[in-house]
């Protein structure tokens, strides 16, 4: 049965008729609730982490912008960065240096509008393409809130270059709704290629986001096939999917650090391991291990479900097929991380920045579930999966303690990484925490520094060498609430460079401070 007006109808018209319970009806608003608080929990997480330093794979980025003088050309856009091509991540880094100084700010708004719109897509989808009302629309969007914004992904929430980790997801949503569009009753042709042109431009987009915004192109095709759309349709995705293939692997090559796709592929079993930990680790577990059989039971059911939407013929209709596709995509997307990665072990793949896409497959799998339940019938069923929902929302800000433990703890690691590039201290082993070579981020700093960029943009950079008495209120002596209890001299790194790090604490309490400091910074 090809997708129609009647068939849209059809099935818009069976999800309305479901009347819930009064159970239902308050599990589904609390459920809301809590995907709604799950926002500001995120944005907290990104608040706090805020330090305005380069870290990790970003000092990469800053050594390419030195290197050509703050005017990378062109091709620089789409040069390869680790196995992914970044070219949406490097023009919001021109634009913030040029813009905010390198504040970050670009990078930290795009990752929550890349989520909301992601949000409010898939808002939209369940209202319009599948007819969810009330209590089913209500436990749905807040479900979808809670995945996107869970603070079991901190790390790209406070990291600047994950930003092309929120894009994908977001584009292939759109993708996928501007392939439903074409197939709407009574378009104009000339309106029809609008879409089509429209989808095949956000593909492209998506392929120099991230590596994983290539498998868009494939689900795109199955998705444009599956709808009946014309043979012209689906021969322009696969022609431009073809070409924006070719120029992705165009002088492509592996990085060194990472496995071989084709030896990875000699172990199937350490990828289906490495496959399961990566959708298992989504839980608050207190041992890991109980990742591997969850992950087993999410991808038995995945399989599950696209068999429910083959046999029972929806497989056609909007809702299971853009729901399919996602889920598609994010199991895609750990077959190929698990590929690449197989070399740093498969406990890596409990890495909490691989939980953007697993909690985007967990959203997609449980609504697929639950258009099951409701077709069926199985009004004890929904009300046992909405208390479910409840239950792991209540774990999950009862374990908000830990992400927000690590990012402080980073956010320490990298202020006092900070403190030493500001100060000129050559502190290498304090440096190693915000990259890896820490003497190429020291001599990069130099060129931040002239130019007042990142943090050499701040206040407490310009309040270096001033006297304490110029920035700060002093309190008299018996309101001190700290002290300094240890002092020692920075290792020498460079010759004639003499550096101060300290550690104090505050208020008589065990956690300590640490910074680093030249004397001819001290009044």
């Amino acid at each position: 049965m090809g997708f129609d007006l009647d068939a849209r109808q059809s099935s818009l018209s069976y999800v309305p008729q479901y009347v819930p319970d009064l159970a239902q009806k308050i599990l589904s608003w609390l459920i809301l609730l809590g995907g709604l608080l799950t926002i500001p929990a995120a944005a907290y997480l990104s608040w706090i982490s805020d330090t305005d330093v380069p870290y990790g794979d970003m000092w990469d980025i800053v050594r390419e912008y030195i290197t050509a003088h703050g005017h990378p050309p062109v091709g620089w856009l789409i040069a390869q960065h680790n196995e992914h091509r970044i070219m949406i991540l490097k023009l919001l880094f021109l634009a913030d240096a040029d813009l905010f100084h390198g504040r970050e700010w670009l990078f930290f708004g795009s990752m929550f509008v890349a989520q909301l719109a992601l949000l409010g897509g898939l808002a939209w989808l369940l209202w319009h393409w599948g007819g969810f009302r009330g209590s089913l629309w209500r436990a749905s969007i807040g479900l979808a809130a809670f995945c996107l914004f869970c603070p079991s992904q901190w790390e790209n929430f406070c990291w600047d270059f994950q930003v092309s980790f929120f894009l994908p997801g977001c584009f292939a949503l759109l993708v996928f709704l501007l392939a439903l569009h074409c197939r709407r009753p009574c378009l104009p042709l000339s309106k029809q290629w609008r879409y089509v042109i429209l989808g095949v431009a956000v593909a492209f987009i998506a392929t120099f986001s991230n590596a994983n915004g290539m498998l868009i192109w494939p689900l795109a095709i199955g998705m444009v096939a599956l709808l009946r759309l014309p043979f012209k349709i689906v021969g322009a995705y696969a022609f431009f999917g073809i070409c924006a293939s070719a120029l992705y692997f165009h002088h492509y090559h592996t990085p060194s650090q990472t496995a071989r796709p084709f030896q990875s592929l000699q172990h199937p079993l350490a990828v289906a391991e490495y496959m399961a930990k990566y959708f298992g680790s989504s839980f608050p577990w207190k041992n890991i291990s109980y990742s591997v059989p969850v992950g087993w039971e999410a991808l038995a059911l995945a399989v599950a479900m696209i068999a429910w939407a083959i046999a029972r013929g929806v497989i056609r209709e909007p809702l299971p097929l853009v729901l399919e596709g996602l889920m598609l995509f994010c199991l895609m997307t750990a077959f190929v991380t698990a590929l690449g990665r197989l070399s740093f072990g498969t406990g890596q793949a409990v890495t909490s920045r691989y939980q953007t896409w697993a909690l985007l497959f967990w959203f997609s799998l449980a609504t697929l579930l639950l258009l099951a339940l409701v077709r069926a019938g199985a009004r004890v069923s929904i009300t046992c999966f909405m208390t479910g929902l409840v239950i792991v929302m209540i774990i999950a800000a009862a374990n908000f303690h830990s992400p927000l433990h690590f990012v402080k703890y980073r956010r320490t690691k990298m202020s006092v990484a900070a403190v030493a590039l500001m100060t000129r201290v050559p502190d290498y082993k304090i440096i190693s925490g915000i990259f890896p070579l820490p003497q190429r981020a020291f001599e990069d700093s130099a060129y931040l520094r002239d130019r007042g960029l990142f943090i050499f943009s701040t206040d407490l950079y310009r309040e270096l060498d001033r006297p304490l008495s110029d920035v700060y209120h002093l309190l008299p002596k018996d309101s001190c609430e700290g002290y300094v209890d240890i002092i020692h001299l920075a290792p020498e790194e460079r010759p004639g460079w003499v550096g101060v790090r300290g550690s104090r604490a505050r208020g008589g309490r065990s956690g300590r401070r640490t910074g680093s400091t030249s004397r001819s910074s001290w009044r």
